[in-house]
């Protein structure tokens, strides 16, 4: 066949069939070229290929998540520390004299006459009341505590094995004695003395007639000399920028998050905090001066031995 005597038409389909030929030609080459190639470069080509679908096709785009603030603000730790710790408040008194409250049918039934000297705070775990020693008078030994709510129990100083701590400690060493009332005390944690930092936010708490609290921050952190526990890195006083009063001794200071980091003292126009690492230890080595079975107050108002 000579291709000069061709016309137009039959060349164009002389072309397509040379190109379809090829392009059969060529897949059987490349087909037989993949099935002898090293596992490697099968690899290669396969994720050449999907990466290139993936650039052409493009996935779908999904919704974004709907994001929601909150805002906690200070004051609601504030209000929750003071809420979770005010119940263990107490108000430190001693009997002072007895008089006759009822005749008759009551009997030998009698009003204790209370001195209200300070403020305690109750360790529940341990049933004792922490207070401020120069608060108590020393010849007394056996006291009357009662809750912000009013409800009143015994309690007798309890021996330490520190008789030079400014803290006085406190054994309730009865039930209730105020009709159908029933323990009002929560529990208490302590926080970690070595992670106290200055400028943080302390609150102190105080009882009167109800509930007193001051806010300040932590202003310095006394330690111990060099060569006295952890070559002076124990923390043995702690001072915020509140100026507490007698109302406030020998109540908790707190964190944010309710923890107690100390009892506070105030006597002799100085005040600071005896840090929670030094009352653990205090409360370790407490020793018990109540007998089992032996009250000191019975439930329903009877006599009360006075010093």
């Amino acid at each position: 066949m000579d291709l000069e005597n061709l016309n137009k038409n039959q060349l164009i389909l002389l072309a397509l069939l040379v190109s379809f030929v090829t392009s059969i030609a060529t897949g059987i080459v490349t087909v037989t070229l993949m099935d002898q190639a090293p596992p490697g470069v099968t690899q290669t080509i396969n994720r050449v290929v999907e990466r290139t679908e993936r650039i052409i096709v493009p996935q779908k785009s999904e919704q974004p998540a709907q994001v929601n603030n909150i805002v906690i603000k200070e004051e609601d730790f504030i209000v929750k520390a003071a809420e979770k710790n005010s119940a263990n408040l107490v108000i430190i008194g001693y009997p002072k004299k007895k008089s006759s409250l009822l005749q008759g049918l009551a009997g030998d039934a009698q009003k204790i006459e209370i001195e209200n000297v300070g403020t305690g705070f109750v360790i529940q775990e341990s049933r004792v009341v922490l207070g401020d020693k120069s608060q108590l008078p020393e010849d007394q030994n056996e006291f009357i505590v009662t809750t912000l709510g009013g409800v009143e129990f015994t309690a007798r100083r309890a021996t330490t094995t520190d008789e030079s701590s400014p803290i006085t400690v406190l054994e309730i060493t009865s039930s209730t004695l105020t009709e159908g009332a029933t323990e009002p005390f929560s529990s208490v944690s302590f926080a970690d003395t070595a992670e106290t930092r200055i400028g943080q936010t302390a609150i102190a708490l105080g009882a009167d007639d109800d509930l007193q609290l001051l806010l300040g921050v932590v202003s310095r952190l006394e330690r111990a000399a060099a060569g006295e526990g952890e070559n002076g890195s124990r923390i043995v006083k702690i001072h915020t920028t509140m100026d507490v009063d007698r109302r406030y001794s020998g109540g908790p200071l707190l964190n944010t998050d309710g923890a107690v980091l100390g009892i506070t003292i105030a006597a002799d126009g100085a005040h600071y905090v005896v840090p929670a690492r030094y009352i653990e230890e205090l409360l370790k080595g407490k020793q018990s001066t109540h007998k089992e079975g032996e009250p000191l107050v019975n439930k329903g108002g009877k006599d009360l031995d006075i010093q």
